[in-house]
């Protein structure tokens, strides 16, 4: 079998879970039922581990190959589908255990066009705002005629005036500017920082102590109240609920915090064990509900009176891995960039209740460098959202690569 993902790669996406040592156990007992031939344990073994992670890929593509090689061949179409709707790169044509099923022209041609539609160009649409490469934007949110954007490598929040078509610097942080929501009265902001080897400053006697929540004057730039967070943390989204709570995910350990702005702290900490890397929050129109997105497991929807009531949503065709930004629109419907995935896009969720009907490309396959992040949905303006962070252009040590940065756009999505 030719495996797509080398194992320290599958071990190394589970390190900072309890998950990763079971999971580590069924991936090597179904490499050895598989070395002895013996392809229905292989089967077997592999279907177990994704009742635990249903959206791993190494399983999902071992599944595929032990659906073939048990000549289960329907059953090996649908999951290697499922997994091309995520990666159209996935190299099964010279994998020798699909040998048999693709010599059948009719399942050749169903993954082909698989590919096809997974890999369209598909421009819904147009820039918005344009800043200067030496930015690398994580967020943004829209208070009026300005957007007030984060900035990982430089620590700085930037505000754009889109009548004046005019950007300024209100502050900078000693550590990199993740998250931005809207503060009281929208006279605020709350940003989050933390201290990632993308920032500019790679001191290491300056990072510490660097994991924080600030509300921000956005007429003077003032800092207003700080709200401190464990000094691991990386908070990288935040949304506004009922009562001036903040609702914050935490991705270093997959927890969630809600925060009330007005006593200014942490009211309660809700670990979520089931979850892997967790990444952007959004929260339902009467504030009961968080659909919170995994970058590894897919989405979450959190009932916020009840956080043990949770739901993940479930899709037969369509893999919900590698979402970065989510944001509501309505009760059955989400939008979401998924940027840890081939090609990169931004999608629209039509779902009952967690359950996934369908999935609409609004932005795919776009000749545009860098990697799409986060984004905010407004029903009367649009879906604007980050189109090109600077992310792939950082070297292994997190030093940046000026010479491949592009300057920063913000494109605009007009949802029907």
């Amino acid at each position: 079998m030719k495996s797509i993902f080398a194992f320290f790669v599958f071990y190394c996406s589970f390190m900072f879970s309890g998950h990763a040592q079971n999971l580590k156990q069924l991936y090597t007992e179904s490499m050895e039922a598989y070395k002895n031939d013996d392809y229905k344990k292989f089967r077997s073994l592999n279907l177990q581990a994704l009742k635990a992670h249903p959206s791993q890929p190494t399983f999902l593509y071992n599944l595929s190959a032990a659906y073939a090689l048990n000549d289960q061949n329907n059953e090996a179409i649908h999951t290697l589908g499922l997994l091309l709707s995520w990666n159209t790169k996935l190299e099964y044509k010279e994998d020798p255990d699909f040998k048999n099923l693709l010599k059948k022209i009719e399942y050749k041609e169903i993954l082909e066009q698989k590919i096809q539609e997974y890999e369209v160009t598909k421009t819904s649409s147009e820039v918005y705002l344009t800043l200067p490469k030496n930015h690398h934007i994580e967020d943004l949110i829209k208070i009026g005629h300005i957007i007030y954007m984060t900035d990982i490598h430089s620590g700085k929040v930037i505000a754009y005036d889109s009548q004046k078509k005019q950007s300024k610097i209100i502050t900078t942080f000693s550590a990199s500017t993740m998250a931005i929501e809207k503060g009281h009265k929208e006279k605020s902001i709350w940003v989050t920082t933390a201290m990632v080897p993308q920032f500019s400053d790679n001191n290491t006697s300056s990072r510490v102590n660097k994991a924080a929540i600030y509300e921000i004057d956005i007429t003077k730039g003032t800092i207003l109240s700080k709200i401190r967070l464990a000094d691991n943390a990386t908070v990288g989204s935040i949304a506004r609920g009922k009562n001036e709570y903040l609702y914050a995910t935490n991705s270093t350990t997959p927890e969630l915090y809600i925060i009330d702005t007005k006593k200014k702290h942490i009211i309660n900490t809700i670990a979520l064990d089931e979850a892997f890397n967790i990444q952007g929050i959004t929260i339902d129109h009467k504030n009961n509900l968080a659909y919170i997105a995994d970058y590894i497991k897919g989405i979450v929807r959190i009932n916020l009176l009840n956080p043990s009531e949770r739901k993940w949503f479930t899709s037969e065709k369509y893999l919900l891995k590698g979402i970065d930004g989510i944001s509501f629109v309505n009760e059955h419907t989400l939008l979401a960039i998924q940027n840890n995935s081939s090609p990169k896009k931004v999608i629209k969720i039509n779902h009952h209740n967690g359950t996934v009907d369908t999935i609409d490309l609004l932005d795919n396959n776009l000749d545009i460098s860098g990697e799409p992040t986060n984004g905010k949905f407004y029903p009367d303006f649009g879906f604007i959202y980050v189109s090109n962070s600077q992310w792939p252009f950082y070297d292994k040590k997190g030093d940046a690569i000026k010479k491949l940065w592009k300057p920063q756009t913000m494109r605009i999505l007009h949802i029907k």
